[in-house]
């Protein structure tokens, strides 16, 4: 409800995120980019008119910034990113939004409504990664912040053992291959 009458109008708007003044506008628009991803705020807003008489704080309303929420390594050479809301499909898939640390982002699939499969350059075993996630838009309207980070390093579960180990090395019992030079030590 602005706090207005016919002489004296309202002059700006007091802006209040989780019960704390974080900024004034003269407009009805407020931007605030001191915010961190994957957080949800409360934010209220009242109006001043020009004789600085304030009218009563709005109703809160909550919001939660968009981000990454869980990352998944389903083979040596994708990335699942899931997120906290759905993606704008053209936004998510431009594989322009992603840095990998390990090399170039040859494709990005939106493999469900807030899910990205990213393709990658294959994995060193205990090697930590990061992707840096820049501006995807999502279905609600909102923009990611750039900069948005996941870390994860490639490990193989305890008790398995890869593929790759196997290769060339003849027997028929896993001493033949714990025993053969090429298997690691870790």
């Amino acid at each position: 409800t602005a706090a207005t009458d016919a002489e004296s109008g309202v002059d700006h708007y007091v802006i209040y995120r989780d019960g704390v003044v974080i900024g004034t506008s003269t407009s009805t628009t407020y931007s605030d980019t001191a915010v961190s991803p994957v957080t949800q705020y409360s934010y209220q807003v009242l109006a001043v008119n020009r004789d600085q008489f304030a009218g009563p704080l709005s109703t809160a309303t909550n919001i939660t910034i968009p981000g990454p929420s869980l990352v998944e390594l389903p083979d040596a050479t994708t990335v699942r990113i899931i997120f906290t809301e759905a993606l704008v499909e053209a936004s998510a898939e431009d594989t322009g939004k992603y840095t990998f640390s390990g090399g170039a982002v040859s494709q990005a699939t939106l493999t469900a409504p807030d899910t990205v499969e990213l393709t990658v350059p294959a994995f060193a075993i205990g090697q930590p990664y990061t992707v840096t996630i820049d501006a995807i838009a999502t279905i609600s309207g909102m923009l990611m912040p750039d900069g948005q980070q996941v870390g994860f390093e490639y490990r193989i579960a305890e008790g398995n053992i890869l593929r790759e180990y196997w290769t060339g090395i003849g027997g028929s019992v896993v001493s033949d291959l714990t025993n053969n030079g090429n298997y690691p030590d870790s």
